[in-house]
């Protein structure tokens, strides 16, 4: 009887542990997404790398393989890639220029320089004469 007992006593404390670490993993991997997510911009561009790659790369296979390449769709899917690259990158050039115009970060929180004189020297004093007094 106490070895049933001792049994249950260790198979409830594992339990509770496996569910503890479960439970930290979980949290663990929900700030991770959140520290990581990604815009939906960025994605729509990877996504567009990804299909003009692959249109170009269906083109030259099909016609490595002798079948009839229609190349003016593969051309007109590139194009409309590329264009959505650049527009992508012009829109994300502007927002950079626009937060450091405003003094935010990356995420838009209020960024302050840090200031290139040191804190405990006070400034000099200068004369009339423009000699600094030390």
């Amino acid at each position: 009887m106490s070895r049933v007992r001792h049994f249950k006593e260790h198979w409830k404390k594992w339990r509770r542990k496996v569910k503890r670490r479960k439970a930290s993993r979980k949290k663990a991997r929900a700030e991770a997404r959140a520290a990581k997510k990604t815009e939906f911009s960025k994605k729509l561009a990877a996504w567009a790398v990804c299909v003009a790659t692959l249109s170009v790369i269906a083109s030259y296979v099909l016609a490595a393989l002798g079948c009839e390449t229609v190349s003016d769709v593969t051309v007109a899917v590139f194009t409309g890639c590329i264009g959505y690259l650049i527009t992508y990158a012009g829109k994300s050039l502007g927002e950079k220029m626009s937060r450091n115009k405003h003094g935010l970060d990356a995420d838009g929180n209020p960024y302050t320089p840090p200031s290139t004189a040191p804190e405990d020297e006070a400034p000099l004093d200068m004369d009339t004469t423009g000699n600094a007094d030390l």
